[in-house]
């Protein structure tokens, strides 16, 4: 689900429904400025590269670790003077590179 694309969508702040065929209709009571078909699919195009472009952000937040281990990481780092946090978060990165 490409929440870029949605939230655009709902900022107009008008309800719409997504048709089977890739279509939208604003349920625009208040006429309302909303984007015609051309406009929504040339926008859905551009947050779909910029979605897929953050991809690397979506994996790395799933596969870092909890905030309460990383403190507790941190914590015994400072006590034991070892770099267990930096290496944990450094790993992800690098398995998760940013394009």
């Amino acid at each position: 689900m490409n929440e870029l694309f949605y939230n655009w969508l709902a900022s107009f702040g008008v309800p719409y429904k997504e048709n089977l065929d890739g279509s939208y209709n604003f349920e625009n009571w208040d006429d309302k400025t909303v984007p015609n078909q051309s406009e929504i699919e040339s926008k859905k195009n551009e947050l779909d590269q910029e979605w897929q472009n953050l991809q690397y952000q979506r994996d790395r937040a799933s596969q870092y670790p909890s905030i309460q281990d990383q403190l507790d990481m941190q914590y015994h780092d400072a006590i034991d003077g070892t770099t267990t946090w930096k290496n944990a978060v450094a790993k992800v990165k690098a398995d998760n590179p940013k394009p």
